[in-house]
């Protein structure tokens, strides 16, 4: 899932529910691709 998809859906629940908040986990992984030569601890030192 995308970041642009997280925030189309927070959207839609503005409109539908009247949402007043949405909390995005930085530590969650929102996009699982990344260089094969890429390991995952070097992304999260890196952010």
């Amino acid at each position: 899932m995308t970041i642009e998809r997280i925030l189309e859906s927070g959207r839609q629940a503005v409109t539908r529910y009247g949402m007043r908040g949405l909390v995005i986990d930085p530590w969650n992984e929102l996009d699982h691709s990344r260089p094969d030569n890429l390991l995952k601890r070097n992304i999260s030192v890196d952010v």
